[in-house]
């Protein structure tokens, strides 16, 4: 599974090309807000950080079973790449490349 580094040098470099990085936070915001907001701080990141309500209605649209879960969708909604694997991680620039139509 791809870490948040990962998907950061993922955002710089395709953000140009039409990548969207959005976090879907499904985990209890009440005990764990601190450690979330700590992170996205200390790693830099800018994506939209989706929480509450909103988040499990897109954990259960694309039907996310576990955290930490990585998905590729369309601009559409639709998805494209389900369950992104640690396997697949290294294949995941040429997934982008594909999904974006270069």
């Amino acid at each position: 599974m791809p870490v948040l580094r990962d998907l950061k040098e993922l955002e710089t470099k395709y953000k140009d090309k039409g990548l969207a990085i959005v976090g879907v936070y499904i985990d209890r915001l009440d005990t764990k807000y601190n450690t979330l907001h700590n992170t996205i701080d200390s790693l830099g990141i800018t994506w939209a950080q989706v929480v509450g309500s909103g988040a499990f209605d897109a954990s259960n649209r694309y039907r996310i079973k576990y955290i930490p879960h990585l998905a590729l969708i369309g601009k559409d909604g639709k998805l494209i790449h389900r369950e992104i694997s640690l396997q697949q991680k290294n294949n995941l620039d040429t997934i982008i490349q594909e999904a974006l139509g270069n």
